[in-house]
């Protein structure tokens, strides 16, 4: 094939058909723009893709819900790789970020003991088991668990705890080598707890007058 030449002779690079598209002039940008393999303008087609989501912000909200349900165990891999990947750096950036808003992470924290107290239990109760080198975790749902089988009552005085502070409680202490696990736990009311302390649970319910 020939070479291409101009006016005065220069010998001119050939373009494919695709770079032809690729750097098209475009009417409403008025000059040469970035194009698609199909021949649309990028910018052109940023801006309509804007606006769209804008002005139908509820379907937007939608369709993307209903890909995160179709695909949530791919997308939990991707972030799961990803914060492996990336830890130090989000670490770091999470940090700096928490020492510039006190505030707000104080805030935050609190809105989120508050929604989730229940949660708040059971990650007080993993972090001393940590504490005191008692390997085990306990379940996410296990103070839930443990209200419906007592029936909303206390382990010991069977007190109604509804409208109590109740406690989260090792039946056999982990100072006296009780397991951190679901099995070894019940739940009582404050005063049941604090007066029960590091005590054998059959010296306890015998203090409270029980013939064990």
């Amino acid at each position: 094939m020939p070479p291409i030449t101009n006016r005065r002779g220069m010998t001119m690079p050939r373009m494919s058909k695709l770079e032809k598209i690729k750097t098209r002039h475009c009417p409403k940008c008025l000059c040469p723009t970035e194009r698609y393999e199909n021949g649309r303008c990028k910018p052109c087609h940023l801006k309509y893709s804007l606006k769209w989501k804008v002005e139908n912000i509820e379907r937007v909200k939608i369709k993307n819900k209903e890909r995160n349900i179709s695909k949530v165990e791919e997308i939990c891999a991707y972030h799961a790789n990803y914060y492996l990947r990336k830890k130090e750096s989000i670490c770091l950036a999470s940090n700096l970020w928490k020492a510039k808003n006190p505030e707000r992470v104080r805030n935050v924290n609190v809105a989120w003991n508050e929604a989730n107290k229940d949660r708040k239990r059971i990650h007080n109760q993993n972090r001393r088991s940590r504490k005191n080198a008692r390997p085990g975790n306990l379940s996410k749902n296990i103070f839930s668990k443990l209200v419906k089988l007592q029936k909303n009552k206390c382990a010991c005085c069977l007190a109604d705890i509804s409208g109590l502070t109740a406690h989260l409680d090792h039946i056999v202490p982990l100072a006296l080598g009780g397991e951190h696990a679901d099995f070894n736990m019940q739940i009582l009311c404050a005063t049941c707890n604090l007066k029960k302390g590091a005590k054998k649970p059959h010296e306890f319910m015998q203090s409270q007058g029980f013939l064990l």
